[in-house]
């Protein structure tokens, strides 16, 4: 899928309110499994932990979460609904985001360079692959030496849903990092859906 046709799709879904991503309940408990890959990173030292960017952040979710956390966030989507509701839910829990509106593509448009931390909660793996290129190269362009990319993909599956992306994908697609781990999310018992279906992982990367 193009960036277009992906920018035209959620820009329908969330017109509709048909948003099963950013529902807390696709895979119980993974908002936590996510964020706690970032422990490593959060011990290094007391809040401020530094700049971090949401890729395709929807509502918010992750975002918040960071910066409740002590991060200073960016997130991006290309959705003016999803963040409009990511910019009220930041002020329902009193926590300062910055949203900005713009292709994840062009990163380096939006975002100042100096990234400490990248979150993908599933953007990537949905993408083609001229729209992963784009979107490696933006990150790269404003990483600094050392930042950290934590990932979130399903694996490659038959039927609707995201296209998917294995670990040998996601290292060939980010060239200059480095994979530093990836965990399969927990996926509770009778779980029903694609999310239950694609064996989910976090993936840890490290820019060079």
């Amino acid at each position: 899928m193009s960036w277009q046709q992906r920018s035209w799709f959620y820009t329908l879904a969330y017109a509709v309110g048909f948003t099963p991503w950013d529902r807390s309940d696709v895979i119980p408990g993974q908002g936590d499994q996510v964020l706690g890959v970032l422990a490593e990173q959060e011990n290094r030292g007391g809040p401020p932990h530094g700049r971090a960017v949401d890729v395709g952040c929807g509502k918010g979710r992750y975002s918040i979460a960071l910066a409740r956390r002590g991060w200073q966030v960016t997130g991006v989507d290309a959705v003016p609904k999803a963040l409009a509701l990511a910019r009220q839910r930041a002020q329902e829990h009193q926590v300062q985001v910055d949203f900005v509106e713009g292709d994840v593509g062009r990163l380096e448009q939006l975002v100042e360079p100096g990234v400490d931390l990248f979150l993908d909660g599933g953007c990537f793996h949905g993408m083609s692959d001229g729209a992963r290129a784009r979107v490696v190269r933006a990150e790269s362009a404003i990483a600094r030496s050392g930042a950290t990319l934590v990932m979130v993909a399903f694996h490659p599956m038959a039927g609707p849903g995201p296209r998917g992306a294995t670990r040998d994908d996601i290292v060939a697609a980010y060239h200059g990092w480095r994979l530093v781990d990836d965990v399969a999310l927990k996926v509770p018992a009778g779980a029903r859906g694609p999310a239950a279906r694609a064996r989910p992982c976090i993936y840890r990367l490290r820019k060079l």
